[in-house]
């Protein structure tokens, strides 16, 4: 009888064993789920997007590029490429460009809206600043209130080069960039909730 109460509880023990295995397993499982999303949890709320004002009726004119800081904490620092078309010094054809507009930081909680007739362009070598003529595709670089570096690029949110190399792909004059009138800035909405994407 001592034997079967032995192989009994041998066999309890082991079951035991194996389920408290499974429950840390997924319990680990979870905290490195939880702390990803809690590493992410910054760079989920930093967006973008494109948007036309409804009013002028020339496309680069009314251009509109929102950028925003859903959360409590600032952005050190980002940067904006945008591929452009600009005129040739011909006057009648046009390329494609990318030009970079650079700023320091972005404030927490924060909506800027930079306008297409604002922008413009400086070929290297020339003091000329240039009007752009259209607007193609947006990248989005910026780092982290943990000095993590993110890309974001069609609806894209990535780290590492991938996004922005292929953002570059085919075309290789890039130029820098300013704006030369107001950025308007304002309170983003829902600061600080969990983006629904």
């Amino acid at each position: 009888m001592a034997i079967i109460a032995a192989i009994g509880t041998l066999l309890f023990t082991g079951i035991a064993t194996y389920y408290s295995a499974e429950v840390a397993q997924e319990q680990l499982k979870q905290s490195r789920e939880d702390a990803e999303v809690d590493r992410q949890s910054q760079a989920t709320r930093v967006s973008f997007w494109e948007q036309l004002d409804g009013v002028t009726s020339e496309s680069s004119d009314s251009y509109e590029l929102h950028i925003m800081n859903r959360s409590p904490d600032p952005i050190p620092i980002y940067f904006v490429v945008i591929e452009m078309e600009v005129m040739l010094p011909d006057g009648a054809n046009s390329k494609s460009v990318l030009v970079q507009f650079e700023n320091r930081s972005l404030p927490p909680c924060t909506e800027l809206v930079m306008t297409g007739r604002h922008m413009q362009y400086q070929e290297p070598g020339s003091e000329k600043w240039v009007k752009m003529r259209g607007i193609g595709r947006v990248l989005m670089s910026f780092m982290d209130r943990n000095s993590e570096e993110w890309q974001r690029a069609e609806g894209k949110l990535s780290q590492g080069d991938k996004l922005s190399t292929a953002f570059m792909e085919g075309i290789t004059d890039g130029y820098p960039g300013r704006v030369t009138g107001p950025v308007l800035e304002k309170t983003a909405p829902a600061c600080g909730a969990q983006p629904e994407n």
